[in-house]
């Protein structure tokens, strides 16, 4: 309702909006107009002479890089805090079909709860379109199962162990980077949960290149 009233009541002027809840700040940008808007994630502070940074990537892993040299138990925590938030707001829009969870466990799932559903029904949900055939996204796939393999080991002892190095934590963020890129279309630059067709049952990018057959069609 925010970014209704955003839109219609404030689109004609300038508007600055800061939080430090990076969920609000990933649904926002999900929903707000990229042509209109630009997201910027405040850096951690580093050094007095560096100043403030803003990072230029919306998904904000470069606040997890800057934890690599100082702290790499944050930096793969915050790796695996943004793909626990990115990942949620996904399965929403692509209407992935996740087991039922008791109570407040089903609003508590974390990355692995989403990447292994989306591992499992990528055969046959996650297609590429080329001249009017359809073929699986084996690419996206297997980005998928790396970065819950890495979620699973190495973003787990970030969180429990705190003995991560930053090797391993910057492998952790790269391939958790690489995973949420399949989500975009390479052609058309669009999500593919840009466009819905019901009937069908799949959401599409704007050119139809990628689909996601939530049907399992």
């Amino acid at each position: 309702m925010i970014v209704e009233l955003l839109e219609k009541e404030f689109g004609d002027r300038q508007i600055i909006i800061m939080t430090h809840d990076r969920e609000w700040f990933a649904e926002l940008r999900q929903q707000l107009d990229g042509a209109s808007w630009n997201f910027k994630a405040l850096m951690p502070y580093e050094k007095p002479n560096i100043g403030i940074r803003w990072s230029a990537k919306g998904s904000s892993f470069d606040e997890a890089r800057a934890f690599l040299k100082t702290s790499p138990d944050s930096a793969g925590n915050t790796a695996r805090k943004i793909m626990d938030v990115e990942l949620s707001l996904r399965a929403d829009r692509m209407k992935i079909s996740l087991p039922y969870l008791h109570r407040e466990r089903n609003d508590h799932r974390m990355a692995h709860d989403f990447l292994s559903q989306l591992i499992s029904d990528g055969d046959k949900c996650f297609k590429q379109t080329e001249s009017g055939k359809a073929k699986p996204y084996n690419d996206a796939v297997e980005a998928f199962r790396e970065a819950d393999r890495l979620i699973l080991s190495w973003g787990n002892k970030a969180s429990h162990s705190f003995d991560l190095v930053s090797k391993e934590a910057a492998k952790l963020i790269a391939a958790c980077e690489k995973a949420l890129e399949f989500f975009t279309c390479p052609k058309c630059e669009k999500p593919v949960y840009k466009l819905e067709d019901a009937g069908a049952e799949l959401v599409q990018c704007q050119c139809g290149h990628l689909q996601w057959r939530y049907g399992k069609g």
